[in-house]
């Protein structure tokens, strides 16, 4: 094989390989028809988008990347309705809700079930489970912020549980995201919130209230020698 040949074989290996990427991260599993649509990242703009829901009257609403701007939000995706883990977390977030209003946050879940199923599973959770809560039956979301997976278990695709904390600019703070299987913390939520809207240089253990590191004073330096 010669130098020419090489490089040909190598160029295609790399666009198949990076085909079957985007269409695995795209739609759920490998071999579904691409969708070239970037993954939004921390300190990112989020872009537009526009996705199906209901408010808390329970009316069908369209939301979009315009309602984020001016408030904080939490974007909640989570696996499914119906289903295990995931009530424990949506009954700790409604319990916090209180919490999170004094923040300044709207909480904003997220699944790729439809509006009807919502409106059906609401108040199995609790019985004022109220929220702007959105049905990503297309995969728009769940595809733009990198949380779109294969349920083997419920064979079809699904969420990951992704938490991602938006500011009134518009702006991705924070990510955080769980594989299916383990459930998140609602009070660490909480915590890595009020530590990203406070500003400061904010140690694991931080907690509302605490002083902040200073960056010269508690930096730990390389030694000289190293």
């Amino acid at each position: 094989m010669n130098k020419t040949t090489r490089l040909i074989s190598a160029v295609l290996l790399l666009i198949a390989g990076g085909w079957l990427y985007s269409s695995f991260v795209s739609n759920g599993q490998a071999g579904a028809p691409l969708v070239a649509t970037p993954a939004v990242t921390v300190q990112a703009q989020v872009p537009a988008f526009t996705a199906s829901g209901i408010n808390e009257a329970g009316e069908e609403i369209s939301f979009s990347a315009a309602d984020l701007k001016d408030n904080w939000t939490l974007l909640f995706f989570y696996p499914a309705d119906g289903t295990t883990v995931c009530p424990t977390e949506l009954k700790a977030l409604h319990a916090a809700k209180d919490q999170f209003t004094d923040l300044g946050v709207n909480v904003v879940p997220i699944s790729m079930d439809s509006n009807e199923k919502h409106i059906a599973w609401g108040p199995e959770l609790a019985d004022d489970f109220a929220y702007t809560w959105l049905s990503d039956e297309s995969g728009e979301l769940s595809t733009l912020f990198n949380v779109i997976t294969h349920s083997n278990d419920l064979n079809r695709k699904i969420s990951m549980r992704g938490a991602f904390l938006i500011d009134p600019d518009g702006v991705l703070q924070m990510s955080v995201v769980n594989n299916e299987n383990v459930g998140r913390n609602i009070d660490e939520l909480l915590r890595s919130t009020e530590a990203v809207q406070s500003g400061g240089l904010c140690d694991a253990t931080w907690q509302p209230g605490d002083d902040y590191l200073d960056a010269e004073k508690d930096a730990v330096p390389i030694p000289e020698e190293a």
